[in-house]
């Protein structure tokens, strides 16, 4: 039997490493990782936010790639997306 294994590389940018993992979210882990972010608040400049906190890749990749590009008006307002998402997208 031949067992797979994920290629063994370091990528130096999150935002790019984002873009690998697979995005899993709850509106904890959300929380978390806006704290101290102003709204209204912009996609752009909440994946600048989280990726300044430390978010992890997943995280990130969740803000990539599913957060919709327009004006946020408070975390509640993210995380009602991030509920949308996962009840239309499921979480992978």
């Amino acid at each position: 039997m031949m067992i797979m294994e994920k290629p063994a590389f370091k990528v130096e940018n999150r935002a790019a490493e984002a873009l690998l993992e697979p995005p899993k979210m709850n509106s904890v882990t959300l929380e978390y990782y806006l704290r101290g972010l102003h709204y209204p608040a912009g996609k752009a400049e909440i994946i600048a936010h989280a990726e300044a906190g430390g978010a992890p890749c997943n995280v990130m990749a969740f803000f990539i790639n599913r957060l919709p590009s327009r004006q946020f008006r408070s975390v509640a307002d993210i995380s009602f997306t991030v509920f949308v998402s996962s009840y239309m997208f499921g979480q992978d």
